[in-house]
């Protein structure tokens, strides 16, 4: 077979890709994601169930992918505002809160969906062990080494083991989100205070 032959089927196998993922999700969101099947995602798109398995192990692998999508596709641009914070602790907040608002945006039903499917995976999703983070998302680790280590390094964060204080979070966060589905918490009050617990410096009391 030439290559002109392989490329264009190429490039629509991954338009199909991209059009299951964009199909599923806007059922998801209209119908709620346990109503929606493997099979109505298919019709939407005018493909066989083969052609969904091909691309696709399971209908929550569409849902995984478009979390990872939302919370590593502006990364760049965030660690990009990020320099404008002369404040490290404030710059750590900016790259939780790109994280929070990402969730957020699922929406309840995805995210308590999420929730669960990351409770099925051994909280591959939402770590909260250390090696579990880093291999989650390996850009985030080196972002997050560096800013608390500058904000150590100039006083505005707290000292201390900076794998350890990132696993506290992280169950916080987890937690959270589980509030903010159940009972409307708010994720980012809750979660600033959280951090603001954890990573600002010990103030002494004539200093308050």
């Amino acid at each position: 077979m030439s290559d002109e032959m392989r490329f264009p089927e190429a490039e629509r196998q991954v338009e199909i890709e991209k059009q299951l993922l964009r199909n599923a999700i806007q059922l998801f969101q209209e119908l709620g994601y346990e109503n929606v099947t493997v099979q109505m995602i298919c019709d939407t798109c005018h493909v066989t169930k083969g052609s969904f398995y091909y691309h696709y192990r399971y209908k929550e692998s569409l849902l995984l992918e478009y979390y990872r999508i939302m919370c590593t596709g502006e990364l760049n641009q965030v660690v990009t505002a990020m320099l404008k914070d002369t404040d490290a602790f404030e710059r750590l907040w900016r790259l939780f809160q790109y994280y929070i608002d990402g969730s957020v945006r699922l929406g309840k039903d995805l995210l308590k969906n999420l929730l669960k499917i990351n409770l099925d995976h051994e909280g591959q999703i939402y770590p909260m062990k250390w090696d579990k983070i880093v291999k989650r998302d390996q850009e985030f680790v080196r972002v997050y080494q560096e800013v608390v280590k500058d904000g150590q390094e100039n006083g505005s964060i707290r000292s201390g083991d900076p794998t350890q204080m990132l696993e506290y979070y992280m169950c916080g966060f987890s937690g959270v989100l589980s509030g903010w589905v159940t009972d409307d918490v708010d994720p980012q009050k809750k979660l600033r205070w959280l951090c603001e617990e954890l990573y600002r410096p010990i103030r002494k009391e004539n200093e308050r």
